[in-house]
């Protein structure tokens, strides 16, 4: 037995193995367990907010874009990068808030440096407490090209933040359109242009959405639910084989 982090996954799992040279009649018994977080203490702090914007240099009334991410290929950070320059033509005070490391940081810092708009993006490099960071952001936005059920939007969810993303991996697993949030194809990244801007917008959408984030996340995706589901199954397996 096998588990998957989300139903995407493990359809990829028992296809790979049916794919295999190795094991060409092969079967593999998948069970899908969702990540969860723990709702408790990722919770949305406005006075942890205010004050990482204070030192950032962010004005507190300012729309914040964020993600929490390895600077890795699939997560494709220079379309992310694109799309926040295109909505500074529309939202020129929004800011950009880019949390991790990785082999592809240098890239998309000198992508940001060369734009010209360096002053309205903040990369903080790997921070080891991150519930400040995602209670300083607005919306959490995503343009991966393939994902399993990323714990990191997750925690932005419990902490009160909206999601605009493309439909990859286990993300619209997660997310209901226009509930938690707005999604759109892999392929039609650029879509998350518009579906930004809308809540840039519209404040009080943006609030809606919010809430709506943390109470998904307290309803589905909450460590408790996700140790139960393990559980569940050990104990399966467990007596299973007590009579082997």
């Amino acid at each position: 037995m096998a588990i998957a982090v989300s139903n995407e996954v493990a359809l990829s799992m028992q296809l790979n193995l049916l794919l295999s040279p190795l094991r060409p009649h092969g079967r593999l018994r998948v069970r899908t367990v969702q990540n969860g977080v723990n709702i408790h203490q990722f919770a949305r702090s406005t006075k942890q907010a205010m004050e990482l914007r204070r030192a950032l240099g962010i004005p507190e009334e300012a729309f914040v874009v964020g993600k929490v991410a390895v600077f890795r290929s699939q997560k494709r950070l220079w379309l992310w990068v694109e799309v926040a320059l295109e909505l500074l033509k529309n939202a020129p005070d929004t800011h950009f808030l880019l949390v991790g490391d990785g082999d592809w940081k240098e890239k998309i810092l000198n992508q940001i440096q060369v734009s010209g708009k360096a002053a309205n993006f903040h990369c903080v490099g790997v921070q080891k407490q991150v519930v400040p960071y995602l209670s300083c952001m607005d919306v959490y936005m995503s343009s991966s090209e393939f994902e399993g059920l990323p714990i990191a939007m997750l925690e932005a969810m419990a902490c009160g933040v909206p999601v605009v993303a493309t439909r990859a991996g286990g993300i619209g697993e997660v997310i209901q359109d226009g509930v938690e949030g707005f999604l759109c194809n892999v392929e039609n990244w650029q879509e998350l242009k518009p579906l930004v801007l809308r809540l840039i917008q519209d404040r009080n959408l943006q609030e809606k959405f919010s809430a709506a984030a943390r109470k998904r996340v307290e309803e589905e995706f909450s460590m408790e639910t996700m140790v139960q589901q393990l559980e569940e199954i050990y104990y399966q397996v467990l007596e299973k084989y007590s009579y082997a």
